[in-house]
């Protein structure tokens, strides 16, 4: 069955497909829930015989994606699709990295590239096929922590094959209009710290005004219906699945306890569940929230971890309990319940923690107005399904008296101005301590502190252009002293990276400035793990960090770069069988932490995740106890010597890497004769053509030299020529010295004379002197043929040896007087040149 794109995607396939041709890259910018992976897949199917190299933030991302392929096409999987997340592609090796030939590079989530450590990554790949066509797949283009960096311009020169928004989408029907629900939550900071601003207004007329609209705004807040009325009244579906996003693990825990009293109304036993890792696969949780099918009210509350290409399918609608977040992340969120079906309405339940985000959901609609607009001026009315969606506004009145209040307390901002001059002209700077006053009483220092963040529009407030030229103007610093900790040791882990190439910090480490970096390390790790990280920074603070290779799991980082020692190991020994000493040249003590793996699966089956066991087992991880170990390298070394020789029948004295195949493949025999080998390694053995009872060693001997002589016409072999293994050079001087009644108490039969001299055995004749008339035989018949015996250099028997060679020998035996009389005689008489 092949995949039938729905009208917009096709749509964005057919230009990818002609811009690839025409540009050989091309990118797809559709919001969250649209099926971009779609058009991805739809590219793998018409090109069954390309090699595509799919790159994705996570495995998670992409097995889900590969779940709702198989769910719309009847179970159909791409086969040529060679998949790695930006991570490991980041730690892949040139020569990884070109094994992979891709005929098609496919990048999702593609904005993730501009991150420094996993943009490396990408970029190496690029380079080393610059011809390859490249697919972009993601909801935006734009880094909005990272100077707003544009990544279509970045990757693919800007080539958009096709572009759409959210409020587009909305419009065109494609996602389902949201029945949206906006009110507050924990709102009493930001009162009090109006309450601190009215109170230190230096007019009272000011003050009065002002006192006016707090007053009305907190009466307005008070009488605003509790969350426990507005889910009762607005969560129709009362038994559904509902995603809770919080902003961080104190967060998630606090709301978590909430949770009885805000949704009691509706269920007095709600099934509650928490993701709190960016990769919900890792979640028991995650599975049995998807899997629950209970006539209870489902909520999973969760930290960022299905921002990003996650799609459940059943979701009744999204709670978004949440400070100030990037656009995008706003609407990756409220895109979790958009992706729905069409059948129902999805709801929306902004429940702001601050004034300031009251008005996040104005861009979604400016975003449906402009599609709108553009459609009609088009002639494009057919794709109008929706012109609007219901927005329920529970604090419509807060925020006009909120307008009000801020526009009339901003009006002593020329006055605290002038404070601040008066502070420069006595300091020589404005960076005026938080709790510093004037002589008046007024608080300067914290004054300055919300200039700061109004200025990074951390709060709500009014700073316009000239009053950020005439604070520059002073000197003005707009880094918090938060903000400046964060740059120093940041510029400390940059040095630290510089230098060794990794941050992999000692705890205890301290630099040359006396940064104590490896605390700093710990404690941001923490941070982050735990979702305690500043939400505003966020972001932006793990993707520069992210740049010089910092290491969030240890634990992780540990077992992967062990992992990376084993696999140069089985690169060059062609297995996993690592002495318990050996330590390889990056020092890592790969040997016992081989020990440390097979210790624990044997200690705890489950303590090693499948995914990881796969990963050993596919490098030649045996997980026995040591004589198991050892009895499958031999198995393994047996294996090879079939691939070489075709059969299993070993020479007793045959050595291979230092280990004595022969004399291991004997002792199986030895075994089984004595009935202690069991069936599992008889199996084995058996699978590769095992003969059990052996033919006469004088015969297997000869059946050699039998076939040498078949192979090249004479039994003159090498002296250090193993011919299957064996000496046979030196097994034919030994028959020959017996027959000739040389090794005392030994005799060849009259049968066996007969066989070796039908292959050419002279008795009483060694060796060397049979290769010497053989060479000369040569020479006699090339002067026979050439009439001298001045022979070119490269002249070259059928055996591959060159008769010049010989000659040179014969001249240099000569001078020496190691040649009889009776050789130079024969040489001279075929033309030699001495």
């Amino acid at each position: 069955m092949s995949i039938e794109l729905f009208e917009h995607n096709r749509q964005a396939y057919d230009s990818v497909v002609a811009m690839l041709a025409a540009a050989r890259m091309a990118c797809v910018i559709h919001p969250t829930g649209t099926g971009k992976s779609f058009i991805g897949f739809k590219l793998c199917e018409d090109n069954p015989e390309k090699t595509v190299c799919w790159l994705s933030p996570s495995d998670y991302i992409f097995r889900t994606q590969l779940e709702n392929l198989a769910a719309a096409v009847d179970g159909w999987q791409p086969e040529n699709i060679r998949f790695f997340t930006y991570a490991k592609l980041m730690n892949m090796t040139d020569d990884e990295i070109a094994d992979i030939k891709p005929d098609h590079i496919i990048l999702d989530e593609f904005h993730r590239c501009g991150a420094q450590m996993w943009g490396e990554g990408v970029q190496r790949l690029l380079a080393a096929f610059p011809d390859v066509p490249i697919l972009g797949l993601s909801a935006t283009a734009i880094r909005y922590l990272d100077d707003q960096r544009n990544m279509a311009e970045e990757l693919f020169d800007s080539c958009i094959a096709s572009e759409m928004t959210l409020g587009e989408a909305i419009v065109r029907g494609i996602l389902a209009p949201p029945k949206y629900v906006l009110s507050m939550f924990s709102y009493q900071k930001d009162l009090k710290r109006y309450e601190d601003r009215v109170k230190k207004a230096k007019y009272k007329a000011i003050r009065d005004e002002a006192s006016k609209y707090l007053d009305a705004l907190k009466r307005a807040l008070e009488n605003a219906e509790g969350l426990d009325v507005i889910f009762d009244k607005h969560m129709t579906d009362r038994h559904g699945k509902y995603i809770v996003f919080a902003t961080n693990y104190e967060h998630l825990s606090e709301y978590r306890k909430l949770a009885g009293d805000w949704f009691s109304r509706i269920d007095l036993e709600p099934h509650i569940y928490s993701v709190y890792t960016p990769d919900p696969s890792t979640s028991a949780e995650f599975d049995a929230f998807k899997e629950d099918s209970s006539d209870h009210l489902k909520l999973l509350f969760c930290i960022d971890a299905l921002n990003e290409g996650i799609h459940i399918p059943d979701i009744s609608g999204v709670i978004l309990m949440r400070p100030t977040v990037s656009p995008i992340i706003f609407k990756q969120q409220i895109g979790r319940a958009l992706s729905t079906s069409a059948a129902r309405v999805p709801i929306i339940f902004d429940i702001v923690n601050n004034i300031e985000n009251l008005y996040s959901v104005d861009s979604l609609k400016e975003e449906m107005e402009t599609a709108i607009a553009y459609y009609r001026s088009h002639f494009g009315e057919r794709y109008i399904v929706n012109d609007s969606f219901e927005i329920i506004d529970k604090v419509a009145d807060c925020r006009e008296l909120f307008d009000r209040l801020e526009d009339t307390l901003s009006s002593s901002w020329d006055m605290m101005y002038e404070k601040l001059v008066e502070y420069h002209k006595v300091y020589g700077n404005v960076d005026v301590p938080f709790d510093f006053k004037t002589d008046e009483g007024y608080s300067l220092g914290n004054w300055v502190d919300w200039q700061r963040k109004c200025y990074r529009k951390k709060v709500f407030g009014l700073l316009t252009a000239e009053r950020i030229t005439k604070l520059d103007k002073l000197g003005m610093r707009w880094l918090t002293r938060s903000e400046l900790s964060w740059q120093k040791h940041y510029a400390a882990a940059v040095r630290y990276y510089s230098k060794y190439n990794n941050l992999d910090v000692p705890q205890n480490y301290i630099d040359e400035e006396g940064v104590r970096l490896g605390q700093w390390i710990l404690s941001i790790r923490t941070q982050r793990n735990r979702g305690l990280l500043d939400r505003s920074m966020y972001l932006e603070r793990i993707d520069a960090l992210d740049r010089i290779g910092m290491i969030w799991d240890k634990t992780d980082h540990f077992w992967e770069q062990n992992y990376r020692a084993a696999v140069n190991y089985f690169k060059t020994h062609g297995d996993l069988n690592v002495p318990t000493k050996y330590i390889d040249q990056d020092g890592i003590k790969l040997g016992k932490w081989i020990i440390r793996i097979r210790t624990r699966q044997k200690n705890d089956p489950n303590s090693i995740p499948t995914e990881k066991k796969e990963l050993l087992d596919a490098i030649g991880m045996v997980w026995g106890d040591t004589k198991e170990i050892k009895w499958e390298s031999h198995y393994i070394l047996l294996c090879k010597y079939k691939e070489k020789y075709g059969h299993i029948n070993v020479p007793a004295s045959y050595v291979i890497d230092g280990v004595r195949l022969g004399s291991w493949v004997a002792e199986q025999r030895r075994m089984f004769r004595d009935n202690t080998l069991n069936e599992y390694r008889k199996e084995k053995l058996d699978k590769l053509g095992m003969v059990w009872k052996l033919p006469d060693a004088w015969e297997q001997r000869y059946l050699l030299a039998k076939k040498y002589y078949e192979e090249y016409g004479n039994i003159n072999v090498a002296n250090d020529l193993a011919y299957e293994g064996v000496w046979l050079c030196r097994w034919l001087n030994e028959q020959r010295l017996i027959g000739e009644g040389k090794r005392k108490g030994k005799s060849l039969t009259s049968e066996q004379k007969q066989k070796l001299e039908a292959l050419g055995m002279v008795f009483g004749k060694t060796n060397r002197l049979m290769k010497w008339e053989e060479r000369y035989s040569e020479a006699k018949a090339y002067y026979l043929s050439h009439h001298c015996l001045i022979i070119d250099i490269g002249y070259t028997k059928a055996n591959g040896e060159k008769l010049i060679n010989w000659i040179y020998n014969q001249r240099t035996a000569r001078r020496r007087g190691k040649l009889s009389s009776e050789r130079i005689r024969m040489l001279d008489a075929i033309g030699m040149v001495w």
